[in-house]
């Protein structure tokens, strides 16, 4: 019994890591302007346009669009390359998914280790 219940927290958190993995939860979103250069595939992008939001990867900027690939959409898929007219682009949030992948990663597995290797953990 002891056993199990030393387990039972990490596999509780697990189901919850993975979907923190899943989502865009802790990035550190910031306001940018559109640039003609594109962005690397690891960095999300939320653009707002009338009151929605899409999140985009591999987001770039021409002098009348604004395009990228849907973030659930593999980075390599560039034929489900999407694109808005710069005029209806209200804002674009840059985030960088590989800090929320680092910081989940160091959760899970310090979490792990405490309770796998802490004696006075039953």
């Amino acid at each position: 019994m002891a056993r199990f219940s030393r387990f039972a927290l990490p596999l509780a958190l697990l189901p919850l890591a993975a979907g923190c993995y899943q989502t865009t939860w802790g990035l550190r979103w910031q306001r940018v302007e559109p640039t003609p250069q594109a962005l690397p595939d690891h960095k999300l992008v939320r653009v707002w346009s009338h009151s929605q939001v899409v999140v985009w990867r591999g987001v770039a900027s021409g002098a009348d669009s604004v395009s990228g690939i849907p973030y659930r959409k593999p980075a390599v898929c560039h034929h489900c390359r999407v694109s808005l007219p710069r005029a209806d682009v209200d804002s674009v949030l840059r985030g960088d998914v590989t800090t929320g992948r680092a910081v989940i990663a160091g959760l899970l597995l310090t979490t792990i280790l405490v309770y796998t290797f802490d004696p006075n953990i039953r």
